[in-house]
């Protein structure tokens, strides 16, 4: 039938191993942080986590149209299918891994590994170290789009933002592709 799971959680989601089985749609909001574990192989039609999806945070979804994390996304977020739209308000050092995506918006990326997405089996990437290396100082921000809503390339748009500080910073920015035959696209 037209199974319907409608999950709220009032703090963090801390499940040792939520697993559901057989409804079509579902919704899930988490007012706090998502550390725990969701298994669930159907179409989310909205999934809010208000805090981070930590590093222990793991969730499976079949698909999810609208997304959204407060904070940072550290953990692992799967979609077997499309995930749609995703906007995280927070850093982006954990993975993405989607069979295939069309918006993502990162407001406050950090640290050397910046984002990782693996869509349609082809692994993305967007890492910073300074020239000297070592660790990435945390003022050094970076804002942007991931686009890969139209037929070819991913389309990315970046911004860099060193958080109220003047002093000039020596650092390299790679975009990296784990494929011989793919790119990013900057002309957006």
């Amino acid at each position: 039938g037209n199974n319907d799971a409608v999950m709220s959680f009032s703090g963090d989601f801390a499940a040792t191993d939520l697993t559901l089985l057989n409804f079509q749609t579902n919704s899930l909001n988490v007012v706090g942080n998502f550390t725990g574990l969701l298994n669930d192989l159907g179409a989310f039609s909205v999934v809010t986590i208000g805090g981070s999806l930590s590093a222990s945070g793991r969730f499976y979804a079949g698909a999810i149209d609208t997304g959204s994390i407060g904070g940072d996304l550290a953990g692992l977020l799967q979609v077997n299918g499309l995930l749609n739209t995703l906007a995280i308000g927070g850093g982006s050092s954990g993975k993405i891994i989607a069979g295939s995506i069309n918006y993502i918006s990162v407001q406050s990326a950090f640290g050397n590994k910046v984002f990782q997405v693996i869509e349609g089996g082809i692994e993305r990437q967007i890492q910073a170290s300074p020239v000297g290396g070592g660790e990435m100082s945390g003022l050094v921000r970076y804002a942007f789009f991931y686009d890969s809503s139209a037929v070819g390339d991913p389309q990315l748009t970046l911004r860099i933002i060193n958080n109220g500080s003047v002093t000039p910073r020596a650092f390299n920015l790679l975009l990296t592709v784990l494929n011989a035959s793919a790119q990013f696209n900057l002309g957006l």
